[in-house]
C-alpha cells in the first residue's frame, strides 16, 4: 500500500487529487482516497487527519487548514465547536505549523451578542506559511476565519466576524465587518450583510456578496488597524457589474436557484455560476464561467478557460442551516495536466461522481474515480501538492473525452478548397483513397448522372469514395440540390451543434444511422453569433441571443425569420411552436414570468407569449392564468418549490391543438389554443415520479410518452399516457419507433433502420460515438460499437446549446406566400 500511495502523491504533484474522507475501510479506523482526475486512485490510512475537517484553497499553496474534534456530521460541528485543535499541514513534507486554540466567547467579546449567535462559515489561508521549504520571509502569511451571524435582524451589531492570525502567534485577532463602515444605502447596507465566499488575492482578502458587491482588505494594513493603531485604512467595498446570462433550455424556471463560486489562479479571480433545478441543488442544470476585470470591475463572460483548469467541491444547501460552507478549490494548468485545454471539475453533496464541464461547448462528463466508496463518507476535498519543479507535461496534449477511452480516432475535415455549405467531419485515419472501389462507375458522364439524384448526405459520400471523384464533383450548393431527392430519402434525425469559431458560427450534425457520422454546416450571413438554440421540429431550429431577439432558422436550406422582441419584464422560459415556420397556422409559444409561490390563497400565476408568424408578427400576445394548488405545502419556501408544477424545465409539446407541458414528477399542465386560451394543471395522479431529475415529454405514433431518468442515468424507463384514467402506464417496447430525446426538443420517429428500432437516442457522446438506450438490453451502448454496455452515464459527455433536428431541404414551403421577414 505504501509504494501505491506513494506512486499517486508523485503523481498528484502535477495537479490536483480529490480527497474522499471515511471512517472505516476494513479494518482501518480513519482512511483517505486520493484520487487522480484521470481515473487513478488508492486507499490511504492518514493519522493526521483521523476525526478531523481539512479545507483548500488556491492561495494555500497545497496546505491545508485542518480542525479537530470533528464529530460524525462534519460541516456542522465544524461550524459550532470551539477550535482547540487547528493547524496546518502539508500533505507533502509532513510539515504541521499548530495555529492558537480559539474560544468561542472571545469572538463577541467586543459586542453585546454571545458566541452561539454566531457559526464558522468560511476560512482561508492567504499564502503558505513560513517553513524550510517555502519562503522563510513569507511575512503575508495569515489565516483568516469569517464568523457568520445566525439571525441577521437589521440591528447595530455586526453580522460578519473576521477572525485572524499568523502563522506561529500565540492569539487569534478580531475584527467586525460592519457594513455602516462603507455603505450609506440601505439596501446595499442589507447585501452586504451576506458574505459569501472570502478568497485571498495578490496579497488581498476579498470577500465576495451577493449582487455582485465585494469587499477588498489589504492583508498587511488589515494587521496594522487591529494590532498597531486602529487607524491605518485597509478596506474599500465596490459593486462589481455583472454580465448577461444566456437563458438555456434545461435551466428551469427564472426563479431557479443560482449559486455561485469563487476560484483564484494566481493571476485571475474567476466565479463560477451554477444554476440548479429549483427542488433540488443537487441537480445542476446548467453554468457560466466569468472572469474578474478589474480595469473596469465587472464580470466577463468566458468562452473559454485557456490554459486554466479549475478545481471546486461544491456543498450546496438553502443557505439556512447553520454549517461550514467553506468550498475546497484548487487550479492548476492545463499543461501540467497533458490536457489539450482548460476545463472545471467539481463534485456535488452526498454524490460520488466527478463531473468535468469544457467551456467550449459547454459539455459535461461525469465520470465515478471510485467504483465504490465505502460508508460512511463525506464531502471530498481538493488537494493542490505544492512544488517547485517544471510540472510540464511533453508530448501530445489530449481532450477530456479522450481519457475515457483507450484509443482516440483522428478527425479530418474534408475540404477541397472551394467554397462548401457543408462538409463532413470523418473520424478515421488517413486520407481518401487513390483508387475508387471495384463496381464504381469510370466515366465522368456516369457520375454526374448519379450525382444529380442523390440526397445532399448521399451526395457527400459520393464525393468521399476516393480522390477521382472528389475533383470530379463540384462541392455541395444548396442550389443544386435536387427537389425529387431531398424529398424521397427517409434519414434519422441528426444531433445538431452549435459552437463558434472567433467571430463565425457553425453547425456540427452527427449522424447515427451512418455510423456516427460528422457534418459541418456553414450559417448564413446574417446568422447572429451568441445565438442559443431552444427548440426544433421539422428541420427548423427556434433560437435566442441574449434577453429579447427570438428567430427561427433552418440550418439546411439557411432561411431566417426574424420574430418580433420579447417585450420588457418578461422572461424567456420554454419554448415551442406548432408546426414548420413556413406554414400558414405556426403560432410560437413562450412560458414566461411563472411564480408559483406568490399568493398565500392557493393561487399560482403562469404568463405565455404567442406569435402568430403570418397574422401578427408585428408583436408578441400576453396571455396569463391562474391556478389551484394546494396551499398546505406552501407552509415552506422550500417546499412549495419542490412540490408544486414547473411548467418550464423542458419545453411544451405540440399535442392535439394544444400545447403540453411537463413537470420533472410527471404533472402535465395544458395551454389550449382554442377559444378562450386557458391553462389547466390535469389530474395530480400523474405526480409519481422524482422531482429532481429529469422527465421528458414526447408525442409518439398520436400518444404521449414520457421517458424518466433516474440520477446519473441509472433507471430510464418509458411510460404512456392513460388519457381514460390520466395515468402513466409503463411500457416495455417502442415497436419500430425510436425516440429522440433533449432538454430543447424531443420527439420520436419511424427507425429508417431496423438496428436503431427500439432504443432511446440522448444528447450525450461516448468518446465521439452518440449514447443510446436499448429498451432490448436494458442497458446503454453507443452508436458503431458493439463493446460498450453500461447502466448508467458515467464516462459519457452531455451536450448543451444541442438539439436533434429532422434533417430538412426542402425549400417548396418557402414560396407558399410573400413573407417580409424571410431572408435567405
Amino acid at each position: 500500500m505504501g509504494e501505491v500511495y506513494e506512486k499517486v502523491l508523485q503523481g498528484l504533484w502535477q495537479h490536483p487529487g480529490l480527497c474522499f474522507h471515511m471512517e472505516k475501510v476494513g479494518n482501518l479506523k480513519v482512511s483517505i482516497i486520493l484520487v487522480k482526475p484521470i481515473l487513478e486512485y488508492c486507499i490511504k490510512s492518514i493519522p493526521e487527519l483521523q476525526g478531523k475537517a481539512y479545507y483548500h484553497k488556491t492561495s494555500h499553496q497545497g496546505w491545508l487548514i485542518v480542525i479537530g474534534n470533528v464529530r460524525d456530521s462534519a460541516e456542522y460541528s465544524v461550524a459550532e465547536s470551539n477550535l482547540d485543535d487547528c493547524f496546518l499541514w502539508n500533505p507533502v513534507s509532513l510539515e504541521t505549523v499548530q495555529l492558537p486554540k480559539l474560544d468561542r466567547e472571545s469572538i463577541t467579546a467586543q459586542t453585546k451578542l454571545s458566541s452561539k449567535d454566531f457559526y464558522l462559515f468560511d476560512l482561508v489561508l492567504s499564502s503558505s506559511p513560513p517553513s524550510t521549504t517555502s519562503n522563510p520571509d513569507h511575512e503575508g502569511s495569515m489565516v483568516f476565519l469569517h464568523f457568520k451571524r445566525v439571525d441577521q435582524k437589521g440591528d447595530d451589531e455586526p453580522c460578519n466576524i473576521l477572525v485572524f492570525c499568523r502563522p506561529g502567534d500565540k492569539q487569534w485577532r478580531t475584527k467586525a465587518l460592519n457594513v455602516s463602515y462603507y455603505s450609506n444605502n440601505d439596501y446595499d447596507a442589507a447585501i452586504l450583510e451576506c458574505i459569501e465566499s472570502l478568497l485571498c488575492f495578490r496579497g488581498k482578502l476579498y470577500a465576495f456578496f451577493c449582487e455582485n458587491w465585494v469587499i477588498e482588505i489589504q492583508i498587511l494594513k488589515l494587521w496594522q488597524n487591529v494590532v498597531v493603531d486602529r487607524k491605518t485604512q485597509y478596506i474599500r467595498s465596490f459593486k462589481v457589474k455583472d454580465a448577461d446570462f444566456p437563458v438555456l433550455v434545461g435551466e428551469g424556471d427564472q426563479d431557479s436557484e443560482g449559486m455561485d463560486y469563487w476560484v483564484e489562479s494566481g493571476n485571475e479571480i474567476f466565479r463560477v455560476h451554477f444554476k440548479c433545478n429549483s427542488r433540488s441543488y443537487r441537480r445542476v442544470t446548467s453554468m457560466h464561467i466569468l472572469k474578474l476585470d478589474f480595469s473596469s470591475l465587472s464580470w466577463v463572460l468566458l468562452k473559454s478557460l485557456d490554459d486554466h483548469v479549475l478545481f471546486l467541491c461544491i456543498s450546496m444547501d438553502t443557505g439556512l442551516s447553520r454549517k461550514c460552507y467553506s468550498t475546497s478549490s484548487a487550479c492548476c494548468s492545463a499543461a501540467d495536466m497533458g490536457l489539450e485545454r482548460g476545463c472545471l471539475f467539481y463534485t456535488l453533496l452526498e454524490d460520488q461522481t466527478l463531473h468535468i464541464f469544457e467551456l467550449e461547448d459547454s459539455g459535461t462528463t461525469a465520470i465515478l474515480p471510485c467504483l465504490k466508496l465505502p460508508t460512511p463518507w463525506f464531502l471530498p476535498t481538493w488537494i493542490m501538492m505544492p512544488t517547485t519543479v517544471n510540472r510540464h507535461v511533453d508530448g501530445r496534449r489530449r481532450r477530456i473525452s479522450n481519457f475515457m477511452l483507450s484509443q482516440s480516432a483522428a478527425d479530418t475535415i474534408i475540404n477541397d478548397g472551394r467554397q462548401e455549405n457543408m462538409s463532413r467531419i470523418n473520424c478515421y485515419r488517413g486520407e481518401l483513397q487513390d483508387l475508387k472501389p471495384e463496381g464504381f462507375p469510370n466515366d465522368f458522364d456516369s457520375i454526374e448522372a448519379i450525382a444529380k439524384f442523390l440526397h445532399p448526405v448521399d451526395y457527400i459520400n459520393f464525393r468521399l469514395v476516393c480522390k477521382e471523384y472528389s475533383m470530379i464533383l463540384p462541392a455541395l450548393n444548396r442550389k443544386s440540390t435536387s427537389i425529387r431527392a431531398t424529398a424521397t430519402t427517409y434519414l434519422s434525425p441528426w444531433l445538431i451543434l452549435l459552437f463558434e469559431d472567433g467571430e463565425q458560427a457553425f453547425c456540427n450534425a452527427i449522424d447515427p444511422m451512418h455510423n456516427n457520422n460528422k457534418y459541418r454546416m456553414k450559417v448564413s450571413d446574417e446568422f447572429p453569433v451568441g445565438a442559443t438554440i431552444r427548440y426544433s421540429k421539422d428541420g427548423w431550429l427556434l433560437m435566442s441571443i441574449g434577453k429579447k431577439t427570438v428567430f427561427c432558422y433552418n440550418p439546411f436550406t439557411k432561411p431566417m425569420i426574424r420574430l418580433p422582441d420579447l417585450p420588457d419584464d418578461y422572461v424567456l422560459g420554454g419554448m415551442s411552436f406548432s408546426s414548420t415556420p413556413t406554414s400558414r397556422n405556426c403560432v410560437v409559444i413562450a412560458i414566461t414570468n411563472w411564480c408559483p409561490w406568490s399568493d398565500v390563497s392557493g393561487e399560482a400565476k403562469i404568463s405565455f407569449l404567442l406569435c402568430d408568424l403570418h397574422r401578427s408578427l408585428s408583436d408578441w400576445t400576453p396571455h396569463s392564468s391562474t391556478y389551484k394548488y394546494d396551499t398546505r405545502t406552501h407552509d415552506h419556501y422550500m417546499q412549495a418549490k419542490r412540490r408544486d408544477f414547473m411548467p418550464c424545465i423542458n419545453n411544451p409539446v405540440f399535442y392535439n391543438g394544444a400545447f403540453y407541458c411537463l413537470d420533472y414528477n410527471g404533472l402535465l399542465g395544458v395551454f389550449y389554443m382554442k377559444g378562450d386560451f386557458c391553462w389547466e394543471i390535469l389530474s395530480k395522479s400523474l405526480g409519481q415520479f422524482n422531482g429532481i431529475y429529469p422527465s421528458f415529454l414526447v408525442e409518439c405514433d398520436e400518444k404521449l410518452l414520457l421517458v424518466n431518468l433516474g440520477q446519473s442515468g441509472k433507471s430510464t424507463e418509458v411510460y404512456s399516457l392513460d388519457e381514460s384514467e390520466m395515468a402513466w402506464v409503463k411500457l416495455k417496447s417502442l415497436g419500430k419507433h425510436a425516440i429522440f430525446i433533449s432538454y430543447t426538443s424531443s420527439f420520436s420517429a419511424i427507425a429508417p433502420r431496423s438496428f436503431m428500432e427500439n432504443k432511446i437516442y440522448f444528447p450525450r457522446l461516448y468518446g465521439e460515438k452518440v449514447l443510446y438506450y436499448s429498451l432490448d438490453t436494458c442497458r446503454y451502448h453507443c452508436v458503431g460499437s458493439n463493446q460498450y454496455s453500461s447502466q448508467d452515464f458515467h464516462n459519457t459527455k452531455e451536450i448543451s446549446n444541442c438539439t436533434w433536428i429532422e434533417p430538412n431541404w426542402s425549400e417548396a414551403s418557402l414560396c407558399q406566400e410573400p413573407n417580409d421577414h424571410l431572408t435567405v
